[in-house]
């Protein structure tokens, strides 16, 4: 018999490799590195991303709005540190021979639109008071008080109110100086304006872009006048001028806006005792700037 033929799993003829070209090997390990680099910095820039939407933008001041009274928090809940107070010198500004005593307010304006001395020291307050608004995310209700007569308060108030317009923000100075309204009587002659939720009388001091200087005299409960209508939730900063600390300390306990204050005080003064009349005053934790002016006698208010 014829046996049958074995089976046979025969492989198909290969090619013996080609020996790897000595460059290979490198041009692989710096590829291999570059993509490993290049995911590693995608991935860094991902995760920044992602923590810069997790954090709050900060905060502008036309976009701040007016939660609980500073005062009221650091009163009663302590929740709020106030930051250290700050000294600042206030420098004298030039005045034409023959002024009036309406000097002191005229001449806030000029000096606030050039360069200078006075307004540097303005510009390093304001600055300042911004950084005490910041840290406290209130609302910017400022109080301005003078420790004596003749302090300066009002044409520091009016300054403030300058710096800030120069910014770009639209400002209401209040008169509340039943003392001396040096502000109020300085206004008299500017256009007049009704602020449309209060109804109150106001006077527009300054327009210049988008900034504005709004004064609400001191009788502007007598009834509005004729004027432009104002909404009075459109000012990005409220300034009052308190007159003296006493007055500012009644503002203070009547009002739950108040955020911060701004002292005023004679340069050569015996800031001992001011420290003691904000205490005493219970205007300590408000007071968050205290200014050192170089009073002209009676024309600064």
């Amino acid at each position: 018999p014829i046996s049958a033929p074995l089976a046979m799993l025969i492989s198909p003829p290969s090619a013996p490799m080609a020996p790897s070209s000595p460059k290979t090997l490198p041009a692989f390990l710096i590829a291999f590195v570059a993509g490993v680099n290049l995911w590693i910095a995608a991935a860094l820039v991902a995760e920044y991303r992602l923590r810069q939407r997790s954090v709050a933008p900060a905060t502008r001041l036309r976009d701040v709005r007016r939660p609980t009274s500073l005062g009221a928090a650091a009163a009663s809940a302590k929740l709020w540190t106030p930051p250290p107070r700050k000294e600042h010198e206030i420098p004298e500004f030039p005045r034409s021979r023959g002024a009036s005593a309406r000097a002191g307010p005229a001449s806030v304006a000029p000096a606030m639109r050039t360069s200078g001395a006075y307004r540097a020291e303005i510009d390093v307050l304001f600055d300042s008071l911004l950084d005490a608004l910041a840290a406290s995310g209130r609302a910017p209700f400022v109080v301005v008080g003078g420790a004596a007569s003749g302090s300066g308060a009002s044409t520091i108030a009016l300054s403030l109110a300058h710096a800030a317009c120069n910014r770009g923000l639209r400002v209401l100075v209040v008169d509340r100086n039943a003392r001396a309204p040096a502000l109020s009587d300085f206004a008299d002659d500017f256009e007049p304006a009704t602020l449309r939720r209060s109804g109150a009388t106001a006077r527009i001091l300054r327009r210049d872009g988008d900034g504005e200087i709004l004064l609400q005299p001191l009788d502007a409960d007598e009834g509005p006048d004729d004027g432009v209508d104002h909404d009075d939730d459109a000012f990005d900063l409220v300034l009052i001028d308190a007159g003296q600390f006493r007055a500012a300390a009644r503002i203070a306990r009547d009002s739950r806006s108040i955020d911060a204050m701004v002292a005023v005080a004679r340069n050569g003064a015996d800031l001992a005792r001011v420290e003691e009349e904000l205490e005493r005053l219970g205007l300590a934790d408000l007071c968050v700037a205290l200014a050192l002016t170089e009073a002209r006698g009676r024309s600064r208010r």
